[in-house]
């Protein structure tokens, strides 16, 4: 939901709450048992680029975003002592379908280079969601063992701008 803070409507707000960040804390909360009688493991929570510098017209999208980063960042350390380390990703400009078609409206689509334009890693094209992926993988596999409490962007310079 798009909108300026002065009229932004209530509920609109709460929906992108509750599913941002009570979605994520009510996911981290069902697994840390398991985790904890497993010995350990890894919780990667989902932000955005916004939950690390910001955006205009998307106030609770945003809040929720840096809320994500902030309830990683207290996790990683209540969680560290039972060998279960929490990060949190922060993918900006990703092409879902979401992107293109809800969210943009169909400026992306009008406007291809729209994203490639921000980055400064400008010979690269939008982001798939496997680049997501692939970081969640190294994050969750052996290489990402001593990574707790980290809020990575994926964004190819994006939150630089």
């Amino acid at each position: 939901p798009l909108g300026m803070i002065g009229q932004f409507d209530m509920a609109k707000w709460q929906r992108v709450i509750d599913v941002n960040l009570t979605g994520t804390f009510l996911g981290m909360q069902a697994s840390v048992e398991a985790m904890k009688s497993d010995g350990g493991g890894s919780i990667i929570n989902i932000s955005s680029i916004e939950g690390l510098r910001g955006a205009v017209m998307v106030h609770p999208y945003v809040a929720s975003k840096w809320a994500v980063r902030g309830l990683t960042k207290s996790a990683a350390l209540e969680l560290g002592q039972y060998n279960i380390r929490v990060n949190s990703v922060h993918p900006g400009g990703v092409a879902t379908p979401m992107v293109i078609n809800e969210a943009m409206a169909g400026f992306v689509a009008d406007n291809p280079s729209f994203g490639e334009s921000q980055m400064p890693l400008m010979s690269l094209p939008m982001m798939e969601s496997a680049s997501v992926t692939d970081t969640i993988m190294f994050l969750c596999g052996p290489s990402g063992r001593y990574i707790t409490g980290v809020a990575l962007p994926i964004d190819a310079g994006l939150q630089l701008r």
